[in-house]
C-alpha cells in the first residue's frame, strides 16, 4: 500500500495564484480609477460651464429672482445628475473577478482563457474535473498572471482627457470669478437669494459746453454729479450736447425727451457721444442711456431765455434855473429840453431782472444803466426799472 495522497482528494485546498490575485485587484483598482477621473471630470465640466453660464447671463441682464432661483436648481440638480450617471453607476457595474479576467485576456490574447478558467475555478465551492489539471489550470495562470501589467488592460487617456478638461474648466471659472471679485461676491448674494444690486459699468454724464455767440450762457456741472443740470440759453440758439462715458463705452447712446422724443448717438470711437440741437425755441428736458446705465439721472434742462425788451420810457427833466420852468416828467420818448436842464432817463424792461447800457449819439458814447425805481402815476404799485442821467 502506498503512502501517497491522493491527487483527486476533494478535501485538498487547491493551490494559491497570488499573482492572479494580485493582477485581478489591480485591474480592479484602476478601472475604479478611471471611472473616478471620468465622471469627476464629466461633472466638473458641466457644474463650471452651467456655474459660468448663471454668472454671465445674471451680470448681463440683471435676471429677475424666479430666473436666478431656476438657475441655482439647475446648478445643484445637473451635475447631481452628472455625477449619478457618469460616476456612480459606472463604479456600480464595475466587471467582477472573471469579468476583469476576460478584460485581461482581451488585453493579452493567445491564453485560451487561462486565466478565465483559473479565477472561475477558484470561485466554485467544489470544482469538477481532473484534480491534477485544475491544479495545473491555476499554477499555469498564476504563472502567466506574474508576468502581465495591468496598465495594458484599460485605455487610460479618454479619462485622463475628460479629468484635465474638468481641472480646466474649473480653473477657468475660478479666473472668472477671481479676476471679478466684486461682481462675484455680488453674484453669490444674489443667487442665496439676496437683492444686492450689480456694479454698474457704465456711468454717462451729460456735459452742454460754452460757445461763443448764441451759445448756452452757463456751463454744466463736472459730467454726472448733479441730479439736474440747468442750462440758460438764448432762444433759437444752437445747443451741442456731450454725453461722456465713465467706465465701459457702450456701442451707443440714446437722448430721451420729454413727450416720449428719443435720439440715438452712435460713437465716434470714443467715450464721447455728440450732438447738437439746432435753434432750441421752447424749455427742454432730457436724459441720456447706454450700456448698463439705464435711469434718468444726470437730467439736463434747458431754460430759454426771452429776449429783453423796452416796455416803457419816462424822462424826468429839471429845467434850468434861469428858466423859471417847473420840474416836469414826459413819458413820450421824443421831448424837447431846454440847454442844461438835468435829465433822468427812466426804462421799464421785460423781464425786469436785467442789466443794460445806453448809448448817446451823436457822440457815439455808452453809459451804465443802473436800477432805480420807475416813476408812476400816484396809487401805481411802486416797480423797479433801470434809469441813467445826463446833463442836455
Amino acid at each position: 500500500m502506498s503512502n501517497e495522497p491522493n491527487p483527486q482528494r476533494s478535501g485538498a485546498p487547491l493551490p494559491p495564484t497570488p499573482a492572479l490575485d494580485h493582477l485581478i485587484e489591480r485591474v480592479r483598482a484602476r478601472l475604479a480609477r478611471l471611472v473616478l477621473l471620468h465622471g469627476l471630470g464629466t461633472t466638473a465640466v458641466v457644474a463650471s460651464v452651467w456655474l459660468a453660464f448663471a454668472f454671465l447671463a445674471d451680470w448681463t441682464l440683471h435676471l429677475p429672482a424666479p430666473v436666478r432661483v431656476f438657475h441655482l436648481l439647475v446648478l445643484v440638480a445637473l451635475p447631481a445628475f452628472v455625477a449619478v450617471r457618469w460616476l456612480l453607476r459606472p463604479l456600480r457595474a464595475r466587471p467582477d473577478r472573471a469579468g476583469t479576467a476576460v478584460l485581461i485576456e482581451r488585453a493579452y490574447p493567445g491564453h485560451a482563457e487561462l486565466l478565465v478558467s483559473a479565477v472561475e475555478l477558484r470561485a466554485a465551492t467544489s470544482p469538477s474535473g481532473d484534480r491534477r489539471h485544475i491544479e495545473s489550470v491555476l499554477t499555469d495562470a498564476d504563472r502567466i498572471a506574474a508576468r502581465l501589467d495591468a496598465s495594458p488592460v484599460l485605455d487610460a487617456r479618454a479619462p485622463r482627457r475628460r479629468a484635465l478638461l474638468g481641472l480646466a474648466a474649473i480653473a477657468a471659472v475660478v479666473s472668472i470669478l477671481v479676476w471679478n471679485g466684486s461682481a462675484a461676491r455680488t453674484f453669490v448674494a444674489r443667487m442665496a437669494g439676496g437683492a444686492t444690486p450689480w456694479p454698474q459699468r457704465t456711468h454717462l454724464g451729460i456735459e452742454i459746453p460754452m460757445t461763443s455767440a448764441g451759445a448756452p450762457t452757463s456751463p454744466t456741472a463736472p459730467a454726472g454729479l448733479d441730479d439736474e443740470i440747468v442750462v440758460r440759453v438764448a432762444r433759437g440758439a444752437d445747443v451741442p450736447v456731450l454725453v461722456r462715458a465713465e467706465g465701459e463705452t457702450p456701442e451707443e447712446v440714446v437722448l430721451h425727451f420729454e413727450g416720449g422724443h428719443r435720439s440715438v448717438l452712435g460713437s465716434s470711437g470714443g467715450p464721447v457721444f455728440r450732438t447738437l440741437l439746432r435753434s432750441v425755441q421752447e424749455d427742454i428736458v432730457f436724459y441720456a442711456t447706454g450700456g448698463d446705465d439705464q435711469d434718468d439721472a444726470p437730467r439736463a434742462r434747458l431754460v430759454v431765455l426771452q429776449p429783453p425788451d423796452v416796455t416803457r420810457i419816462a424822462v424826468s427833466i429839471q429845467p434850468p434855473a434861469y428858466s423859471g420852468l417847473p420840474a416836469r416828467l414826459e413819458s413820450d420818448p421824443d421831448v424837447e429840453v431846454l440847454a442844461g436842464s438835468e435829465l433822468v432817463v427812466h426804462v421799464l424792461t421785460s423781464p425786469v431782472d436785467v442789466i443794460g447800457k445806453a448809448r448817446l449819439l451823436p457822440e457815439d458814447r455808452v453809459v451804465d444803466l443802473t436800477a432805480a425805481p420807475f416813476p408812476v402815476a400816484a396809487g401805481e404799485p411802486v416797480v423797479q426799472g433801470l434809469a441813467f442821467a445826463l446833463r442836455a
